[in-house]
């Protein structure tokens, strides 16, 4: 997994952060939705909700390999393995969320907790990249 994650240059998580939002906003129409999967084929529908909440991370990968250019390579290099980790854990939940659970006092939505998993993520990597910024050596 070290080697996968220093292949990922700056320059190189930029394109994939922006490839991924650009996918990402390009999906976010319904009617383009429509126009992809046949009528009620939620096979369809369902694989590309899927497709959705992994590019919604790549939103934050754009952002923050944008911030990346302006911060110290040992930052950099910390907050490129701290991405990786977070985007498996990230992956993981969103597999095993169901779309729809609980009753009407508590439920769970999978939109809702990828919502909050990127927020969290927005939240700690702004704080890392701070704190590791600003710390002396």
């Amino acid at each position: 997994m070290n080697n996968l994650v220093n292949w990922f240059t700056r320059k190189k998580l930029v394109f994939v952060g922006f490839i991924s939002s650009f996918v990402f906003l390009f999906l976010i129409p319904r009617e383009i939705l429509s126009k992809i999967c046949p009528t009620n084929n939620s096979i369809c529908i369902d694989s590309f909700n899927y497709l959705l909440l992994v590019l919604m991370f790549g939103v934050m990968l754009f952002l923050f390999s944008i911030i990346s250019f302006f911060v110290k390579d040992i930052v950099f290099d910390s907050w490129k393995k701290i991405t990786f980790i977070y985007l498996f854990i990230y992956l993981f939940i969103i597999i095993v969320t169901p779309w729809y659970a609980g009753d009407g006092f508590f439920h769970i939505q999978k939109d809702l907790i990828a919502a909050g998993f990127l927020i969290f993520y927005f939240i700690f990597s702004l704080i890392f990249i701070i704190y590791k910024s600003l710390k002396k050596e």
